[in-house]
Order: structure tokens, then sequence, then C-alpha cells
């Protein structure tokens, strides 16, 4: 379903929206950043997301755009059942996120 762009991570066996598919994990986060392939899909199974302002530093130096889509997400991985807070960046006009 997504895939990982750096190495080496954890990765993570989940369940959303009864798909299963392999992603990043960073059991430190309070909230993570979803890439295009997981913002598409959420919104294709009728995800509500809010936009809201929010100032990132990217850890390769980049600054965010402030103006961020959220979403909660109910994530199952190993049994269990956790609420995500999923923050997507909007992209420059043409790359296809938005």
């Amino acid at each position: 379903m997504f895939t990982c762009v750096t190495s080496p991570v954890t990765q993570l066996d989940i369940e959303v929206y009864e798909s299963i598919g392999t992603v990043c994990a960073d059991s430190g986060a309070s909230q993570s950043v979803g890439g295009e392939l997981m913002f598409k899909f959420l919104r294709n199974h009728g995800q509500k997301f809010t936009e809201l302002y929010l100032s990132m530093h990217l850890a390769d130096g980049q600054q965010s755009p402030p103006l961020v889509q959220k979403a909660t997400v109910l994530i199952t991985a190993c049994g269990r059942t956790f609420k995500i807070h999923l923050i997507f960046r909007h992209m420059q006009r043409g790359t296809g996120i938005y």
C-alpha cells in the first residue's frame, strides 16, 4: 500500500479501512506525516480532513508550508486498534496530492 524512502526503518503491517499494507513506523511520534498514496487512499474511502495552519521543519531542513490537512484514522497493528493523527502537507501545484 505504501513505501518507505529511508533505510533502515521500523516497518509495521497495518490495516486501514479493511486494507492491509506495510508502513514506516516512528513509535515516539505524537503525530505522523502521511504521504500522497495514503492521502488518496483515505480520501477515496471517505475520510474527513480538517485544514489547519501548522509550522513544520522537516529533518532535511526544509520548512513546510503552514497549511496542512489533518485526519484522525483508526489503524490496526498487531491485533490492536489505535487512533492515529495524520498530517498531510500541501504540495506545489501539479504534484498530484490535492
